[in-house]
This record gives C-alpha cells, sequence and structure tokens, in this order.
C-alpha cells in the first residue's frame, strides 16, 4: 500500500496565517486592556465597566446577520485587511489620547463601541479559508488557526497587563 504524502498548505494560506495570528494576540490584548484602563486610569465604577462590555457587545449583536450577508458578496481579502487596519487604528487613539491628556470614560465608549463594529465582520476570516486552500486541507488550516488564537488567548492576557503598566 502507497502512502499518500501530506498536502502542504499554500504559501498564501502561510502569509494570511501569519497576519491573522498577529490580529489575534491584538484582539486580546485589547480585550484585556480595555477594562484595565476603565478601572486602573479612568477609576470608572461596576456600572460603567458593564456598560463598556454593552457597548462592546450591542454592535456584534446588531451587525452579526448583516455582516455575514455583506462578506458573501464582498471580496473577503480586502475586508480582512481592512477591518484588522481600521481596529488597529481604533486601539491606537487610547495610548495617543492617555499620552495627550484627553482620554475619557466617553471616548473609550466610543472606541468599544467601533471595535464591536469591526468585530460584526471579524468572521470573514471563516468565509475566506474555503476560498485559500483546497478542501483536503481545510482541517489542517483550521487546526493552525485555531492553536494560534489558543495561544493569543493565553498571551494576550499577560501582554494587556504589561502594556497597561
Amino acid at each position: 500500500m502507497i502512502k499518500k504524502p501530506k498536502e502542504l498548505l499554500p504559501r498564501d494560506f502561510f502569509k494570511f496565517w501569519l497576519g491573522e495570528s498577529i490580529s489575534f494576540v491584538g484582539s486580546e490584548v485589547s480585550r484585556f486592556s480595555l477594562p484595565l484602563i476603565f478601572v486602573l486610569s479612568l477609576h470608572a465604577s461596576a456600572l460603567q465597566l458593564g456598560w463598556a462590555t454593552a457597548a462592546e457587545l450591542g454592535p456584534v449583536i446588531m451587525l452579526g446577520l448583516w455582516s455575514g450577508v455583506g462578506i458573501d458578496r464582498l471580496p473577503k481579502r480586502q475586508i480582512l485587511m481592512g477591518w484588522d487596519f481600521l481596529a488597529a487604528m481604533l486601539i491606537g487613539i487610547v495610548p495617543l489620547a492617555a499620552t495627550m491628556h484627553v482620554l475619557s470614560i466617553s471616548l473609550l465608549y466610543a472606541v468599544i463601541v467601533l471595535l464591536g463594529c469591526v468585530s460584526a465582520f471579524g468572521a470573514a476570516w471563516h468565509a475566506f479559508l474555503p476560498e485559500l486552500v483546497n478542501s483536503d486541507s481545510l482541517g489542517r488550516a483550521n487546526s493552525w488557526l485555531t492553536a494560534s488564537a489558543f495561544v493569543a488567548s493565553l498571551i494576550g492576557p499577560g501582554l494587556a497587563a504589561v502594556l497597561v503598566a
């Protein structure tokens, strides 16, 4: 019996995987650092922190169905790159505002709502992956991305704590 060699993932997948891995880490860092900034820097109350969570989840709930339709009809690669770039710019507002001494709870609410809108379109990588790899390699490609998300969830909180400190 001749063993079929394992199919390699295409080179474009590894570029995609690296970009998404960086995005996963950034998402985890922001997910943990924003509440820390609320509490440590702005001395927010528990109610204000609860509103921040609602501000993040509200857009995902409201835009979730429409984002799926939009993702299916638009070029997925450009969506992924655009939304990741936008998320990075939004997060960049926070340290910039802190250094300019204009950081406020209302500014963080605005950033969080906009990040929630961006994350509603974050599922585009699920739709893009079958276009990038063949069906035989789909399981392997998903494994790479899932492992990256897991590693990001492990290192994200520690990195967030270092950055906030």
